[in-house]
């Protein structure tokens, strides 16, 4: 699929670094803050596809005119850690708090 109305949108890539036993952050609970206001949330998740597993990677895109501005993570041991993002920020990775 494409989407062919849309140009110049901002995308940002979120890379979790869990601790020993799951060190991709399955099940973590991510949340975008968008300079709009906005927000989005996506999880990490493992094995919906078919002889294939989703990779670990999460991304999030805004027009061109917004960014994200801060990253909150909510980790499956239940602990919760908050990064703030720098305007030139495209790929971020986050370790989880021991």
């Amino acid at each position: 699929f494409t989407n062919d109305n849309v140009t110049g949108n901002r995308i940002i890539s979120v890379n979790l670094k869990g601790n020993a036993g799951n060190t991709t952050g399955i099940g973590a609970l991510v949340t975008a803050k968008i300079s709009d206001g906005s927000v989005r949330v996506a999880e990490v998740y493992s094995g919906s596809g078919y002889l294939s597993q989703n990779p670990p990677t999460l991304s999030f895109a805004t027009k061109p005119s917004d960014k994200v501005t801060e990253i909150s993570v909510s980790w499956p041991n239940g602990k919760e850690s908050v990064t703030e993002i720098s305007e030139d920020s495209s790929i971020i990775e986050i370790k989880q708090p021991e």
